[in-house]
């Protein structure tokens, strides 16, 4: 399968990256998506801190319309989870 939701080519890409900064996860954590619209929905009432996290001042959502599943990737387009999204809330 090639294309934009080609599971097994943005693995390959990320084992590139730089595993110095935090450990790269290999293979993307699928979410739902309804997950990570919770998360953002609560910015109005948490706020947003990036600085818990730098690497995650940019974050990248790809959403695979087919099962409402996305995966997420920080500035250096490493995959990140959840709950590194997460951090980010508070000061």
């Amino acid at each position: 399968m090639s294309g934009l939701f080609d599971k097994e080519r943005d693995a390959e890409i990320n084992r590139d990256q730089r595993p110095d900064l935090y450990p790269v996860r290999s293979q993307p954590e699928w979410i739902p998506v309804t997950s990570v619209i919770k998360i953002l929905k609560s910015l109005k009432t948490k706020g947003w801190c990036w600085s818990r996290n730098s690497k995650c001042k940019y974050i990248e959502i790809r959403i695979d319309m087919r099962d409402q599943n996305c995966i997420l990737k920080d500035r250096d387009g490493n995959f990140i989870t959840l709950k590194q999204l997460e951090e980010q809330f508070g000061a």
